[in-house]
């Protein structure tokens, strides 16, 4: 490789491929539009709390990301039971729902729930994401939480989707023999935020430019040009920026390779940060609201997971809303909407006083598998490789991931470059 190795977006995907490659003897150069490393794994302090972009958490399913981490972090990470719990109607019940319902007083939720899983009928493909719901749990899980939620969060038609997206982190029957889901206990720094891991992991990354961004690619010259007048060539290009965003920098693209990616689904999530003059507003972890007269789909409380994240007497949480991608969000009605509805759930009172309130916008935030997800993705993945680019990393590989998953995208994506 005569030239440089260069890399878009210093998020965790970004930072691991640049280590990874630095580890081998290639020297990267990371551009990133912010002014600080993280990505979405970044994390804030506003008046005394700390903050993420909502509850970014480790859930080691890989034993080098798993080592990776807690080296890093010096072994400074706590394993955490979870405590989540689903708000079906105004019971609070544990989660997940499809095998706690029989928590309900409301017996003909429970009744309906029972008879819907033994008439289901699974079988091994669906057309739809809505068709494996009804059969994989039966039709009173699916219309008293499943559906309501889904289509809640997702803002997609259920029916459009592949059921294939979603089950890696959906508790079923087939994959999660002991009904605990994938995330039964996670991992969270005991110093800091999510952030600690992209800031320990930024120093050991090689060269990163913040406040640089890549604004057009020249595939055939291999060359990238950043704040719109410095140019700078590559012999490799990794990207983790959104795939869509990725290929609208690149004017030579053939036009199918354009339309399929402007025909990529996503959703964006806006999210509210709270800060509050009050201990113990709940025990959980996080909370599931299928409820579609309440505006946000999940509350997390950041203090129950780590108490040096607020200030003693104090409670941070964070409440998401989710929304069609590509759209636009009124971000001020949206948190007075969050504010209002946490109280009509009986998260908040009147009378709190909000010591901290941070907003953040998550553009990108699920990408959606809908039908012509593989399609599309496939003709896009086959121009990138002839032109030397790897895409990867949740919303470059246009996959559904965790942060795990963000690091070993990385290293892949590294060891892409040195074999080539």
């Amino acid at each position: 490789m005569t030239k440089r190795a260069i890399i878009a977006g210093a998020g965790l995907a970004g930072l691991s491929a640049a280590f990874h490659l630095k580890k081998s003897g290639i020297e990267p150069l990371t551009f990133e539009q912010n002014n600080f490393p993280g990505g979405l794994s970044a994390s804030f302090i506003k008046n005394g709390f700390v903050f993420d972009f909502t509850g970014h958490y480790f859930h080691f399913k890989n034993a080098y990301a798993k080592d990776l981490v807690f080296g890093l972090l010096g072994g400074k990470l706590n394993e955490i039971k979870r405590r989540a719990s689903v708000r079906a109607g105004n019971e609070i019940i544990d989660y997940p729902f499809q095998d706690n319902f029989s928590q309900l007083k409301d017996r003909t939720v429970v009744s309906a729930c029972e008879k819907g899983l033994k008439e289901r009928k699974p079988r091994e493909n669906y057309g739809s994401f809505k068709e494996w719901i009804l059969g994989e749990y039966g039709k009173g899980i699916a219309e008293n939480f499943m559906l309501p939620y889904n289509e809640k969060m997702w803002q997609f038609d259920l029916d459009a989707m592949l059921y294939l997206g979603t089950t890696a982190y959906t508790p079923s029957q087939k994959n999660d023999p002991k009904k605990k889901g994938y995330n039964a206990s996670f991992y969270y720094p005991s110093a800091g935020g999510a952030g600690e891991a992209a800031k320990a992991l930024a120093p050991l990354a090689g060269e990163i430019r913040f406040g640089s961004r890549i604004c057009s690619i020249n595939a055939s010259a291999r060359s990238v040009t950043v704040n719109d007048n410095i140019v700078f060539e590559y012999g490799r290009l990794i990207s983790t920026m959104p795939l869509t965003e990725l290929i609208a920098m690149i004017p030579s693209a053939p036009g199918a390779v354009k339309q399929a990616a402007a025909s990529l689904k996503y959703t964006s999530v806006f999210a509210l940060n709270l800060g509050i003059k009050r201990e113990g507003i709940s025990d959980k972890h996080w909370i599931y609201f299928p409820d579609k007269t309440l505006p946000f789909y999940r509350v997390g409380f950041y203090s129950n997971a780590a108490k040096h994240l607020a200030p003693a007497g104090t409670t941070s949480l964070y409440a998401e809303v989710a929304y069609p991608g590509g759209t636009t969000l009124d971000r001020e009605a949206a948190a007075a909407k969050i504010k209002e509805g946490l109280i009509r759930a009986g998260i908040l009172e009147p009378k709190d006083v909000i010591l901290a309130e941070l907003p953040l916008d998550i553009p990108f935030a699920y990408v959606v598998y809908d039908l012509e997800y593989k399609k599309n993705t496939s003709l896009i993945f086959d121009y990138l490789c002839s032109k030397g680019i790897v895409s990867t990393g949740r919303y470059g590989g246009w996959a559904y991931s965790a942060m795990e998953d963000a690091l070993l995208d990385g290293k892949n994506a590294a060891e892409d470059i040195l074999d080539a």
